[in-house]
């Protein structure tokens, strides 16, 4: 009867419009002895049920050509055409107590379609789906009738996703301006990631359903600066990734200025779902063949060209996942959680977001129907984590008795809030101390406001003898840059600046190590937004407080700087020979050549050094390389 039942579920969500969904999502049938024209012992079943406990309505449906069946039998074969379907049939007869025999004959038991496959177990009505054990013959036929069916779907879906050919790759990189950056950024972020952490949330019943009901569209993940949002969502991807389920990936990021943009997002998404599914693709390219500038329009434009267009009418047959972190780091923040709300509301696709802003006050701007989750990251959540990240950093602090460390790591996780860099400056400072009694007069010192423990450092850097000078002039530049600098850039920008050799690497790790740090891509990045926004916020109030006109001007200078020397300028004579070989430029090129222009505008209008660098520069030859 259960069979029967779930051809008219079918039937109904293919012809009722608020179904379409669903039944979308049905993609195989699998039928173990159901009666699809009705079984020959409907008739003494009813006699059995009236003698014992009455009679029952539906068997009146079980009857060989009754109208129940019937209606089914004539809508369903217009409806399943894109179905795979399997239809086992029972060789055992099943005693019912006046007698035995068949229930549904293999001939009521089969539908004789094209795409259906049939097969019989070895087993009478009763247990045609109770096996023994996985060596049970009925159990082998029926898995392996799944496992080939769940196969045919990856090999179909693969199929679909047919690699792009390298002109087609080419196309999409240069119309849309978007390179292999995400998977770099997620490489960055899983240098960083403890082995075994972020499972709890895996674990979460909410987080699952999002991922494999079709109730909840918008996962949305909330929480306090520094709490391990981004690390979160690397394993969120590679969980995802790990599954075999097609999804895009963005990470807002305030270090640079390019990744705080909507129009940045919507081209990278559409870059990458572009290269999972050739027809996306495809009406990209269709699109930026008409408008090959359409990279530089204006993100409405991108948005309802490529998406509104394109990538959210394409039909997928799979579903799509899109992580977003740092939500709250976009410069057009409503706008972008417009866009989504929408992309909830008129797809499949299935949204993740990390924000520290919370999502019940935007609730009101979603419909009704359509289902949003909304976590809160707690520090009940992150504390397995915590706890796992000072164990592994342990063994950099000078020797302790296990009680000690017991102690220690106790008091720092009730001391940490759920803050990782609260965790990560605290471990920094008891690398400088030798005895329990240090250990514990640090932990009882530090403070647990991230600002407080900002004040305390720069505090501790100003006790320094030698070196501030050097580390005023990185804070300043890995505050005030439009990008992260490379360690390379970085060494001939500070060379420019303070007109002396360094070592950037070791003076980071000397002279500011707690708030900046290189990553494993020899990237010069601050420990996090909330550091740099304490060096802005609290400009004249320390010497290592940042003033961001002030710094601003010195980053424009020194690129004016370099524009203006030696190296900017081009041959006398432009033909070029064997013997006149272009010489190689300093790392610093890229950046003075590409940014200069962004801390200018930062600069006030009045500023006589800047502007007579600036014309100075405009009226040299040097400029004719610039253009180059």
């Amino acid at each position: 009867m259960g069979g029967l039942v779930i051809k008219r579920a079918y039937i109904l969500a293919k012809q009722k419009e608020e179904f379409h969904r669903l039944a979308e999502r049905v993609k195989a049938i699998v039928f173990l002895a159901t009666p699809h024209r009705s079984a020959d012992l409907a008739q003494l079943l009813n006699r059995i049920l009236i003698l014992t406990s009455g009679s029952r309505p539906f068997v009146a449906g079980l009857h060989r050509n009754s109208v129940a069946t019937q209606s089914i039998n004539d809508e369903f074969p217009q409806h399943c055409q894109g179905l795979q379907l399997h239809s086992f049939y029972e060789t055992l007869p099943t005693n019912y107590g006046i007698g035995k025999g068949l229930v549904v004959d293999k001939d009521l038991a089969t539908l004789g379609y094209a795409n259906e496959r049939t097969a019989y177990l070895n087993a009478n009505h009763r247990d045609v789906y109770k096996y023994s054990a996985q060596s049970d013959s009925n159990y082998q036929t029926v898995r392996n009738a799944l496992a080939s069916t769940v196969n045919s779907f990856r090999s179909r879906a693969l199929e679909f996703r047919q690699c792009l050919d390298n002109e087609q790759q080419h196309l999409l990189g240069s119309y849309l301006g978007v390179s292999e950056a995400p998977e770099n950024e997620l490489m960055r972020i899983d240098t960083i990631r403890m082995r075994g952490s972020c499972e709890w949330l895996l674990r979460k019943q909410s987080f699952q359903e999002w991922r494999d009901s079709g109730d909840s569209q918008l996962y949305w993940i909330s929480a306090k600066p520094a709490a391990g949002k981004t690390i979160l969502s690397g394993r969120i991807i590679h969980h995802l990734k790990d599954l075999n389920k097609d999804l895009a990936f963005y990470f807002l990021d305030y270090r640079s200025k390019a990744r705080t943009t909507i129009h940045s997002f919507l081209l990278s998404f559409a870059w990458q779902m572009a290269h999972t599914y050739t027809e996306v693709a495809q009406t990209i390219l269709t699109f930026c063949e008409k408008d090959e500038e359409l990279k530089k329009a204006d993100y409405r434009t991108v948005w309802r060209k490529l998406f509104v267009e394109g990538v959210l009418k394409t039909k997928y047959v799979r579903l799509q996942y899109w992580i977003i972190d740092a939500l709250d780091e976009c410069k057009q923040n409503s706008e972008l959680i417009g866009l989504l709300l929408k992309v909830v509301e008129t797809s499949p696709i299935r949204i993740l977001v990390t924000s520290r802003e919370h999502f019940e006050p935007r609730r009101h701007a979603l419909r009704p129907e359509v289902k949003a989750h909304s976590e809160a990251i707690e520090e009940k959540d992150t504390k397995s984590d915590m706890a796992l990240y000072i164990q592994a950093n342990m063994d950099q602090l000078p020797m302790i008795d296990d009680e000690t460390r017991k102690d220690m790591i106790k008091t720092i996780l009730d001391k940490s809030a759920g803050c990782f860099l609260w965790v990560s400056l605290t471990l920094q400072e008891l690398r400088g101390v030798h005895t329990s009694a240090e250990f514990r007069q640090v932990l009882e010192d530090v403070p647990s406001c991230m600002d407080e423990l900002y004040s305390r450092v720069v505090t501790a850097m100003a006790l320094a003898t030698y070196g501030k000078k050097l580390a005023k002039a990185i804070l300043t530049w890995t505050a005030c840059a439009v990008r992260p600098l490379t360690t390379d850039e970085l060494h001939c920008a500070l060379q420019l600046d303070l007109k002396d050799s360094i070592n950037v690497e070791r003076s980071i790790n000397s002279s500011c190590g707690q708030l900046v740090y290189v990553d494993a891509q020899s990237t010069v990045q601050m420990v996090h937004q909330t550091a740099q926004d304490f060096l802005l916020k609290t400009a004249g109030v320390t010497e290592f407080s940042v003033e961001g006109r002030a710094g601003h001007k010195i980053l424009a200078m020194t690129c004016l700087q370099y524009l203006n020397g030696n190296e900017m300028r081009g041959p006398k004579h432009r033909r070029l020979s064997a013997r006149n070989v272009v010489k190689q430029r300093s790392p610093f090129v890229e950046y003075a050549c590409g940014c200069f222009f962004e801390h200018i505008a930062q600069v006030s209008s009045t500023d006589d050094d800047v502007f007579n660098a600036t014309v100075k520069f405009l009226k040299s030859s040097n400029v004719l390389s610039w253009i180059e």
